[in-house]
């Protein structure tokens, strides 16, 4: 993952603060990248479950090593700053689509073909062009990951 390091601050990244407010601006005033690192140290924490990274220059540009669902994880969460302390508690991209489908339909649950895993353009133009890119490991970009899932579902 290839995140914009000049689109904000790089300082005092994990700074404390004694409101939401505060924290908030702060965050907001933070390199894409930045936050990153912010939400590396933030994201449950409590719970003991933190994501794994490692950082590689390659040509003079830091890329992020992770797995795609953390990747996925952040880019969905970063934006949501005025309530970081809540969000950073809360993990949504642990199934992917099929998993989704397999857990309905082994509760019973009869799935529509119409049910699908697609990524909202407003998100992928408004809060990860400019700010993101992912790529494979032989570094061929990737497409942006399912920001929302349609599952059309009957119980048997």
């Amino acid at each position: 993952m290839l995140l914009n390091n000049e689109d904000g601050a790089n300082e005092n990244i994990y700074q404390s603060f004694s409101n939401q407010k505060e924290l908030a601006n702060h965050l907001n005033s933070l390199s894409t990248f930045s936050r990153f690192l912010r939400f590396t140290e933030d994201f449950r924490k409590e719970e003991n479950d933190q994501i794994s990274y490692s950082l590689k220059s390659i040509e003079g540009k830091t890329y992020i090593l992770l797995q795609l669902k953390d990747a996925a994880e952040y880019m969905l969460t970063k934006d949501y700053t005025d309530n970081w302390n809540s969000e950073m508690h809360e993990r949504f991209c642990f199934w992917s689509i099929k998993e989704w489908k397999e857990q309905l339909e082994a509760v019973g649950f009869e799935l529509s073909n119409n049910s699908i895993a697609y990524t909202n353009p407003w998100i992928a133009n408004n809060r990860f062009d400019n700010k993101v890119k992912l790529f494979d490991e032989q570094m061929q970009e990737l497409p942006y990951p399912p920001t929302n899932a349609l599952m059309i579902a009957k119980k048997l």
